[in-house]
């Protein structure tokens, strides 16, 4: 996390922060990089912002196969909308 917050969707969809954070395996995308993911666009109704910001031992040898998306307590995050295959995708590429 390099001592920064962490951003949950539901903050993003209030205005609050600029992005979410999200978590990955290490060699998944650099540190700090925006992706999107388009199932999550349109079930929100508008493009969210994904960052990059953090790992961890759930993520090790899982590439793009794995992604917690931050959220604000386990009862959001247990959200069938952010627990089924998404597709994830560099913002800026395709």
């Amino acid at each position: 996390m390099r001592g920064n917050p962490l951003h949950t969707i539901q903050q993003y969809m209030r205005k609050e922060v600029p992005d979410v954070s999200i978590a990955m395996a290490r060699n998944a995308f650099p540190y700090g990089q925006k992706l999107s993911i388009r199932e999550l666009d349109q079930v929100y109704g508008q493009k969210i912002v994904f960052r990059v910001v953090d790992t961890g031992g759930a993520f090790v040898n899982r590439g793009r196969s794995r992604i917690d998306i931050c959220s604000e307590n386990k009862s959001t995050s247990l959200d069938p909308v952010l627990n089924k295959v998404l597709t994830v995708q560099p913002i800026g590429e395709g």
